[in-house]
């Protein structure tokens, strides 16, 4: 036996745990598969594989290859106009092998019951997550200036956007950057007002229906698909439905649709949609919307006969991740002469202290003539002047809660901030005073996230 490796009687390879280098490895594998790689498949690149589990042609990396991933599909591409690489799931019970050798223990199932973390996670999952990010993203969490890289459909991504919903709390709290912040619908608000920024006069009843209230329509539209809108994964297939109708996808019952795929080509699923007098008027103004845009805005494509071709999807996507990064963009420059550090992601943004989110609104309809709402985290911020304390806070919030006024909204006043109470909604969000802003980041006290609506 050398210093790296052992095998079996058979020959079979299996890493030396005694050496320090070989368990540093392990445990980087171990956090990445585990923050980033999901339990269903999706593509990824053989060089992100690489870096976090080393070469195939080394024996460590074969081995932590075959233990923590599935390879689901394998056919890849690459070309001029685009690739596709192999897809991967995790190997949970792989991974749980191999954490299982790593703690010493040959069956992981016989392992000592451990602290949990969010949705069922050990806490010792989340420290293997942590430690991988801080491991590999160390300058950037020290400094919280991260650099992105340019997307030719111009969004920045940057690789701790893959981290998973749960990691990236912990991860976050862990780094300083707790406050969590998102624009509300964000592709069907940017859509809508880009649409009426260039002449779009018609009412939109179903773009509205859906404004007013998205997750309420996102719950009808998984009522009516069989969907279990509680369960996060079914949730997550509704929201992506809609968002890619805004974008030009269609409904159809066939392979050759993209959202057939995603209803899990599910027959009756997708005709009870078809069928769904609420959708169908939302995909109307949608259509109506984009004819718009199109005819005012977007250049013409012919094929070699001379005849225009229809405005297909990749095009609608490549318009809004534009009007999205001209948002996001105004967002990035208010936080910078703010002094606020943030990471980014896409729609949202994640924050090391609490923002006004009245100011940064404004701001982005002034820079870019956009109206958005911001949903985020909220802070419980606590000071020794104030007269409401912490016991009187939940009756305060109780009270708002049920005195609701005609826009859904209530309204509670704990000097000096405010409650806003959505009560349809059963969330709340603070408004700060602007002016007592600065003193107020100096004395907060208590911090606790607060439920708030998916959107």
């Amino acid at each position: 036996m050398n210093n790296n490796k052992s095998r079996t009687r058979t020959g079979q390879y299996i890493p030396n745990f005694d050496n320090p280098r070989i368990r540093k490895r392990v445990k980087k594998a171990l956090g990445w598969a585990a923050g980033c790689v999901r339990s269903e498949p999706r593509e990824m690149a053989k060089n992100w594989i690489d870096v976090n589990l080393g070469q195939q042609q080394n024996e460590l990396g074969a081995w932590l290859r075959a233990k923590l991933l599935i390879c689901q599909d394998n056919f890849y591409y690459f070309g001029v106009d685009g690739g596709k690489c192999k897809e991967y799931s995790l190997n949970q019970s792989g991974w749980d092998e191999v954490s299982g050798m790593l703690l010493g223990i040959e069956d992981a199932n016989a392992a000592a019951p451990m602290q949990k973390e969010g949705k069922g996670k050990s806490l010792h999952d989340m420290e293997l997550i942590h430690a991988w990010a801080r491991d590999v993203h160390k300058k950037e969490f020290d400094s919280k200036d991260f650099q992105y890289e340019e997307k030719q459909c111009a969004r920045l991504w940057h690789p701790l956007q893959n981290l998973k919903k749960d990691a990236k709390a912990y991860v976050w709290k862990k780094e300083g950057l707790s406050f969590d912040y998102d624009i509300q619908a964000c592709a069907p608000t940017l859509i809508l007002q880009h649409a009426q920024q260039l002449g779009f006069d018609e009412w939109p009843h179903g773009i509205q229906e859906f404004l007013a209230d998205p997750r309420a329509f996102r719950k009808h539209v998984a009522e009516v698909a069989g969907y279990d809108y509680n369960d996060d994964k079914q949730a997550k297939k509704v929201k992506a439905l809609v968002n890619a109708m805004f974008c030009g996808a269609k409904l159809g019952a066939n392979k050759d649709f993209a959202l057939f795929q995603l209803l899990d080509e599910n027959y009756e699923r997708v005709n009870a949609l078809k069928n769904d007098t609420r959708l169908m008027l939302l995909k109307d103004d949608i259509k109506r919307c984009w004819k718009v845009i199109e005819s005012e805005s977007m250049y013409t494509v012919k094929n070699e006969n001379g005849r225009k071709l229809a405005l297909n999807s990749k095009r609608k996507w490549g318009r809004y991740f534009d009007l999205e990064r001209l948002v996001l963009d105004a967002v990035r420059f208010y936080l910078i002469k703010s002094g606020v550090k943030f990471f980014l992601e896409h729609d949202g943004w994640r924050t090391d202290q609490v923002i006004d989110v009245e100011s940064l609104q404004e701001h982005v309809f002034v820079s870019t003539g956009y109206r958005i709402k911001i949903a985020g985290t909220s802070s419980r911020i606590i000071e020794e002047s104030l007269p409401a304390d912490l016991e009187s806070i939940p009756n305060n919030y109780q009270e708002a809660h049920e005195a609701k006024n005609q826009e859904g909204m209530a309204l509670c006043q704990l000097s000096p901030i405010v409650l806003r109470v959505n009560a349809e909604k059963d969330y709340c969000e603070i408004v700060q005073i602007p002016s007592l802003l600065s003193r107020l980041r100096n004395k907060l006290l208590i911090s606790q996230n607060m439920n708030r609506p998916n959107g």
